[in-house]
């Protein structure tokens, strides 16, 4: 059997690791998502009456946060809420605990057809729900213990 030792101050090797050259942020994820989620409201969501929620699902690539599943959802308001439930249209994001029994949600915009899918391409709309899931992750935290 040989002992073989390394001295980092007499060789060639480097103990600092693979470096990442592909890193996604949370940032880069949503604003794919949300240009995902504006071309099937595009083709799905109806200028007036009913019509079946789109969601799209969005990977979290920050494992620093405490959720789970986090999901971007276009629905209609329930009939309850306003005369106008035929034509709103409320965009809202889901956020999931990694167990899954929690869950907190926001509606983060909402307004005729025209007036979401204008709203999907702003790009503060994608700091808006970074920062939402973010709050999201810590009231996660809180209600696990």
């Amino acid at each position: 059997m040989y002992n073989l030792r390394l001295s980092p101050y007499n060789s060639n090797v480097s103990f600092k690791g693979k470096k990442q050259d592909n890193v996604v942020t949370l940032n880069t994820e949503i604003s794919k998502t949300l240009k995902t989620l504006h071309d099937r409201a595009e083709r799905e969501v109806t200028p007036y009456d009913y019509f079946k929620p789109v969601q799209i699902p969005l990977e979290n690539p920050d494992k620093s946060l405490y959720v789970g599943d986090i999901t971007l959802r276009i629905s209609q308001p329930p009939k309850e809420s306003s005369s106008g439930y035929k034509t709103q249209r409320n965009l809202e994001v889901v956020v999931c605990s990694p167990n899954g029994k929690d869950d907190f949600s926001k509606i983060i915009a909402n307004g005729n057809k025209k007036e979401l899918l204008e709203s999907l391409k702003d790009k503060a709309l994608a700091k808006e729900l970074e920062d939402f899931i973010h709050e999201a992750s810590g009231m996660l935290i809180e209600d696990s213990y």
